[in-house]
């Protein structure tokens, strides 16, 4: 009983040391009042079949319309096209993916490429990391995020890639971040209110611990991640929010380094 009650304790001084750091997290940005152009690519399989529809699709863009409103940022499906390139629809990061997007593409806009597998090292999704520079616009991945089929419509998925695209990194970037955090400016995803992520597993959105997932930091506080955070690389059927300060990071680099885009 007596181990249970200090743990207890633990968890609830972590959370008010993280409270008091998030304290000053400032309001989201005004509405910026932009709207996106979106260009589909949907990659045929070696069958011919596209495997997912112009309806899946526009789903999609609806996901992203209703997590990006808080800063007034809507998303418009301007065009779908499905390609004949089953050859290419197992896409490798930085080979097939360049090729395909240096062939269809259209420019000043968001291209999003539905395929039938992503192979990469990190993630099931590719998308170029938004930054507040101007992107290398020479780059035919500069406008490109490459997502599978699969994962096109269960929310969560087309949000990450526009983290991404917009300049967010996944909440468990580095892996360093304290519990309190203290650290929270330069470690981790650099986001002060998104909480220190270990990377861990969940079970029906309730964080769990094993061998490879640390449930310390390196200072022996228990750490508190935010599973539902849509950054996080938890179960999709859990993600559904951005915080504040993503909506920020995301409204600088759209300001500033995608104000070319249309």
């Amino acid at each position: 009983m007596q181990k249970i009650f200090f743990l207890i304790i633990g968890v609830i001084f972590v959370n008010v040391s993280v409270a008091q750091n998030h304290k000053n997290i400032p309001s989201v940005y005004n509405c910026i009042g932009k709207n996106f152009s979106v260009v589909a690519w949907v990659l045929k399989d070696t069958a011919g079949q596209a495997n997912i529809t112009q309806t899946n699709v526009q789903t999609a863009i609806s996901d992203l319309n209703a997590s990006f409103e808080s800063i007034c940022i809507t998303f418009n499906l301007c065009q779908y096209n499905e390609l004949l390139n089953s050859r290419q629809t197992k896409t490798r990061t930085d080979i097939e993916d360049k090729e395909i997007s240096t062939i269809h593409q259209v420019k000043n806009v968001i291209n999003i490429y539905f395929v039938e597998q992503v192979i990469s090292n990190s993630s099931s999704i590719i998308s170029q990391l938004g930054d507040t520079l101007l992107p290398n616009l020479n780059d035919p991945l500069t406008n490109a995020i490459f997502i599978t089929k699969g994962d096109a419509t269960n929310g969560a998925s087309i949000n990450y890639a526009l983290g991404r695209f917009f300049g967010l990194q996944y909440t468990s970037f580095g892996g360093d971040e304290l519990a309190d955090a203290s650290n929270c400016e330069t470690a981790g995803d650099k986001i002060c209110d998104t909480p220190a992520d270990p990377g861990g597993l969940e079970n029906s959105c309730h964080l769990t611990y094993n061998s490879t997932s640390p449930s310390l930091d390196a200072n022996g506080h228990y750490y508190v991640p935010d599973v539902c955070n849509f950054m996080s690389w938890y179960s999709s059927s859990c993600r559904s929010s951005f915080t504040n300060e993503q909506y920020n990071k995301m409204a600088d680099v759209i300001l500033k380094g995608r104000n070319y885009l249309w």
